[in-house]
């Protein structure tokens, strides 16, 4: 199949029909007026603007989240913002940021309420949420139907590779940076060429507000080994708007971008959850014992994959502490989690390697002070010891540890 056959097909499938349009278009404005009339009865002056790919026009087909902007003229009326969003959304759910902001449901849509400060030139924003807002100006001045198409194309590549959002658990490329990357590549197949010669980093600067890299790198703080992509925020250049993305993400959409390339199939655009039957297969092909474990999904998604994520970081580290070596582990969208280890029953000893023989007598008469199976022996030049192990089974380890997580 060629690629444009694929991303034509795809395109049918991902743009939302006109119906759509209308439905989401009539969420925003009851909820919009709910909010307008909560500030009204709390005497708070302020905007109710949409925002994120709803006002820039890059939704996806079945899209069923929305952004609202609450623009404050008077910064002292942020500290009543709570208040607002609570009236009209009682259960509504605190999120704490650089600024609190709410997530709240209305029927099958998830709604986000960001407080900002109304200002006319986002060089006057007090923090990036301030600045968030000129997002939409800036991209629809740009953006023509032709370009959202390709960033539709984009956002369903990135969505089917695990990796678009920039939430903590994704630490993919957010919504914006992908409109931004086709402002500056105009085409999604162009942008997949370019990282396909070989660009494993990304430098854009679309307004050129730094005359060197290194000048702008410096400016962002940017952390070149950690930080594959740097977009700089064309309405806050001292944002890296891709700050988001992690270079395991990125490498991820890279790998299915240079296949994709190789052998276009709409499977590429195809969001498809692992099963944990076909993990528990790969794994005894592997000869590795595989560990899975559920939790109960509870309040919003999103927060709670985030502490999950961050969880299972601190297990594995602690497993690995333990010389367990975590071959995979991961965690599904109904809260299994998994991990696959190269071994899960370790000998009962390990061998701790100590200074060379001839060091000093401090040193030496503090190495050899310890509590040991055996040794001291020499190993490779080495005084060593061999102690016992706290853990030697990895099982009730990581049930101790998966237990010991709270949400």
């Amino acid at each position: 199949m060629s690629f444009i056959s694929v991303v034509n097909k795809v395109l049918s499938k991902v743009k939302p029909s006109p119906a759509e349009r209308d439905r989401l278009s009539n969420i925003v404005r009851r909820v919009s007026s709910l909010i307008k009339d909560s500030l009204l009865n709390n005497g708070i002056s302020a905007e109710v603007v949409p925002g994120g790919s709803f006002a820039r026009g890059t939704f996806l087909h079945g899209a069923h989240d929305v952004d609202f902007f609450i623009r404050h003229k008077d910064p002292a009326d942020l500290e009543s913002f709570p208040r607002v969003v609570l009236d009209a959304f009682p259960e509504a759910v605190r999120v704490e940021g650089s600024r609190t902001y709410f997530r709240a449901s209305h029927g099958d849509y998830e709604l986000e309420f960001v407080p900002t400060l109304l200002i006319d030139d986002p060089s006057d924003a007090l923090n990036s949420m301030d600045a968030s807002f000129f997002h939409i100006s800036y991209v629809n001045s740009r953006l023509d139907n032709a370009l959202r198409d390709q960033v539709l194309l984009f956002k369903q590549f990135a969505k089917a590779c695990g990796v678009y959002g920039a939430e903590s658990h994704i630490s993919g490329f957010s919504g914006y940076v992908i409109e931004l990357l086709m402002l500056r590549f105009k085409r999604f197949k162009r942008f997949l060429e370019f990282l396909d010669q070989g660009n494993n980093e990304l430098f854009l600067d679309l307004e050129g507000f730094y005359d060197s890299v290194s000048k702008a790198y410096t400016a962002l703080k940017v952390n070149r080994s950690l930080t594959p992509v740097v977009v700089v925020d064309p309405v806050l250049p001292t944002r890296n708007a891709a700050a988001a993305l992690s270079r395991e993400s990125f490498d991820k959409f890279l790998l299915q971008a240079r296949l994709f390339l190789r052998g276009p199939s709409e499977s590429f655009f195809t969001v498809k959850e692992p099963l944990i039957s076909d993990l528990t297969s790969l794994a005894r092909d592997r000869g590795h014992p595989f560990f899975t474990y559920s939790f109960k999904v509870s309040g919003k998604r999103d927060v709670f994959f985030a502490k999950l994520a961050r969880s299972l970081r601190l297990v594995k580290a602690r497993l690995e502490r333990h010389g367990f070596v975590v071959y995979d582990h991961g965690f599904l969208s109904d809260g299994t989690v998994y991990f696959e280890l190269v071994r899960d029953v370790l000998p009962l000893t390990k061998r701790v390697i100590g200074p060379p023989v001839s060091i000093d007598s401090a040193h030496f008469n503090a190495f050899i002070s310890r509590d040991a199976v055996n040794g001291p022996y020499v190993f490779n030049g080495r005084v060593c010891f061999d102690v016992a192990r706290e853990h030697t089974r990895a099982k009730p380890l990581l049930l101790k540890l998966l237990k010991g997580i709270e949400f």
